[in-house]
């Protein structure tokens, strides 16, 4: 028996204690206020019933049923029918008290086992995690050796070059304009890989959409001319502001728009468009070009993939990793009749996050 037990018990005993002093220094007082002094004994029956389940409440009722009526052979009728009454109320109590408790234990030994299997899943999930940072940085590692040892290769064969003794002119001209050229690629690998494996964390502004969409317009507008390509832009005049990061949102915005430009194989246009859902603003680009092959879209975002002769496969992937940090999606889908669509969704307000 534990201290609360104890304490408890020590609690019950005291209460059958003062009733039964108070009864005897009743005497002959009023039987009304004597009769109430009887019914008290059913309290401390309910409270044993209560704490220590149907034996505490019947041993209880059989201590306040001698308390009552020391001599078992003098009692009366009422009084037999009360000394049953404390009986079967304190072991009926008791009953369904016990029961309440196996319902608790249970639920406390359910609890623990589910908290137990949260804590396992959670422990699986982190091993998960860890297994797939693993795996991505061998994929990441493998593609970066693959796409650096091409421009080396033409950088080191440039060189060569450049050493012996048949570089004339013309030929310096050529191989230092390809060392340039590789020497650009790498340094843009190595950019967008940074932005991939270490993205910069969003500083969230709110602003209006219609400005950026038109400057990136005006950026792209001479490209787009040289293929016979219209940008048109179409953001509706009530569109709310958005809270994200600007420059990185431009970044998207561009590499997509400029993306459907570089794919275009005839005249044609090149639709962006934005409009509010609920707490969400959806964004669309599409262009009517050559579309892209479903394999292809399936692979699209994953980093070091590319259809570009000299793509470095990481643009598109940094783009989805932008889109994400913004609480966002984007996917990629076959426009009709001809052509592809982007299609981004971010929050129009960014939650607060604790640093």
């Amino acid at each position: 028996m534990d201290r609360l037990d104890i304490r408890r018990s020590l609690t019950v005993a005291a209460c059958l204690a003062v009733i039964t002093v108070a009864i005897q220094f009743s005497g002959d007082s009023p039987s009304i206020w004597r009769k109430f002094l009887q019914y008290l004994f059913f309290l401390p029956g309910v409270i044993a019933a209560f704490w220590f389940g149907w034996r505490g409440g019947l041993l209880t009722a059989i201590v306040a049923t001698l308390c009552y009526a020391p001599s078992l052979t003098s009692l009366t009728v009422e009084q037999t029918g009360e000394s049953l009454d404390l009986l079967l109320i304190g072991s009926l109590l008791g009953f369904l008290a016990d029961r309440e408790h196996r319902k608790t234990r249970l639920l406390e030994k359910t609890t623990a086992e589910l908290s137990a299997a949260y804590d396992q899943l959670q422990r699986n999930v982190e091993r998960w995690k860890q297994a797939e940072r693993l795996s991505a940085i061998g994929q990441l590692s493998a593609g970066l050796a693959h796409e650096i040892r091409t421009p080396l290769a033409a950088i080191e064969g440039a060189a060569e070059l450049l050493r012996s003794d048949r570089a004339d002119s013309a030929l310096r001209d050529e191989m230092t304009a390809i060392l340039q050229k590789e020497s650009k690629r790498l340094n843009r690998l190595l950019t967008e890989l940074l932005d991939y494996a270490r993205p910069r964390r969003p500083e969230f502004l709110s602003i209006e959409l219609t400005p950026l969409v038109e400057g990136i317009v005006r950026l792209l507008q001479v490209q787009a001319s040289k293929k016979s390509i219209a940008l048109q832009p179409a953001l509706p005049a009530s569109l709310p502001p958005v809270q994200c990061d600007p420059e990185q949102l431009r970044q998207v915005l561009l590499n997509l728009t400029l993306n459907a430009i570089q794919a275009a194989d005839r005249p044609g246009a090149i639709h962006i468009e934005a409009r509010a859902r609920d707490t969400f603003i959806d964004m669309e680009i599409r262009d009517d070009g050559p579309g892209i092959p479903a394999d292809v879209r399936a692979h699209l975002f994953e980093p070091f993939f590319t259809t570009k002769n000299d793509g470095t496969g990481l643009g598109l992937a940094v783009t989805k990793t932008i889109i994400e940090s913004h609480g966002g999606q984007i996917a990629v889908e076959p426009n009709t009749p001809r052509g592809a669509r982007f299609l981004i969704t971010i929050p129009l307000q960014q939650e607060s996050k604790p640093e």
